[in-house]
């Protein structure tokens, strides 16, 4: 349950507020407390929450600047239900930075009179499947997150294809990102699993929804230090 808590220390725009540590930075900042809620109701990781720039390896410049490009422009790209698939190759090696690069960007532009709605919501694909079928079981009550998938503008599919899905998780993963597209809602994926080895892992039916938006391959290794022109939220 969500509890309001200030601390300017953690405030996402202290860099930027020209009201940081003056009088005005106190418990009633209505940008800190609408972002407060907006990145708690997201369930973006900590460890995500104010996201590290990075510097690519020169085989990604033009990946990262496409990216860099689509993270401007994301207010038209949840608009439109744009969605966008990054992949690549190596583990931990920016593609979910950059999927919530997109989430914070996101929230950051809508805060201003959003009335604590949630808007935007990160899922680790994996543990969405883990936490459905064990609530089959146990205790374990999903329902909560499951019905946020439907309403919020924008999601973060993370790891999409970690292991190959049984027909159970394929089906499951299906209605919810199916329904979403028809619906034109926006939605991001991500995945060390390449657009042509995607349909192996899961399926035909559920691959071509994931692909049929923009594809990004990240070919080359990130480093978490200062890139030219991004900066976040």
């Amino acid at each position: 349950m969500y509890e309001y808590k200030f601390d300017r220390e953690k405030c996402w725009f202290k860099d930027v507020c020209g009201k940081y540590k003056t009088a005005d930075c106190c418990a009633s900042c209505l940008r800190f407390m609408e972002f407060d809620f907006l990145i708690y109701t997201s369930r973006i990781p900590k460890v995500y929450q104010k996201s590290v720039n990075l510097k690519p390896d020169s085989c990604d410049y033009d990946s990262f600047e496409y990216l860099n490009d689509l993270k401007q422009d994301i207010i038209n790209f949840v608009a439109a239900g744009e969605n966008l698939f990054i992949h690549s190759s190596f583990t931990g090696n920016g593609e979910t930075t950059w999927a919530t690069k997109f989430l914070l960007r996101y929230l950051s532009e809508i805060w201003l009179g959003n009335g604590f709605k949630p808007r935007g919501l990160f899922l680790s694909t994996q543990n969405l499947l883990f936490s459905i079928k064990q609530s089959f079981n146990s205790a374990n009550n999903v329902q909560d997150l499951l019905d946020l998938i439907p309403v919020v503008d924008l999601v973060v599919w993370d790891d999409v294809a970690v292991s190959g899905l049984s027909a159970f998780e394929q089906n499951t993963l299906y209605d919810f990102i199916n329904s979403r597209m028809n619906m034109g809602l926006a939605n991001i994926f991500t995945s060390n699993v390449s657009d042509k080895d995607l349909e192996k892992q899961v399926g035909k039916r559920l691959s071509s929804r994931i692909l049929s938006g923009d594809i990004v391959a990240l070919r080359g290794k990130v480093r978490p230090v200062s890139y030219t022109h991004l900066t976040l939220p």
